[in-house]
């Protein structure tokens, strides 16, 4: 028993005198943190960015009239536009974002 406490304690030892050993120690925790502030802004501009998006329907059958119900940060519009205008209307504004129902081929 003896032996294997030895043992033991010499792996322990090389290990923990090794140099990649006593960097992770003090480099893993600033990674972690600096993670954790990386994820926080990225949480917080995606927020902003989503803050108020619209989707234009193009329902010319009218099946889907009534059907859409706003949320937060969502908000559906009925249009009777053509899916050409209303993308170049989206590339003025810099947003896309198209539903379509009903026939247009």
């Amino acid at each position: 028993m003896n032996k294997i406490l030895l043992i033991i304690q010499r792996e322990y030892l090389t290990r923990v005198r090794k140099k990649s050993f006593i960097v992770m120690i003090f480099l893993l925790p600033i990674l972690i943190l600096v993670m954790g502030f990386i994820i926080g802004l990225i949480a917080k501009s995606s927020n902003q960015i989503n803050d108020d998006n619209i989707v234009k329907v193009i329902d010319k059958s009218g099946v889907f009239a009534g059907k859409f119900h706003n949320i937060p940060h969502l908000k559906f519009e009925s249009t009777n536009k053509s899916p050409g205008e209303l993308k170049e209307e989206a590339k003025k504004m810099n947003t896309f974002q198209l539903c379509r129902s009903g026939r247009f081929f």
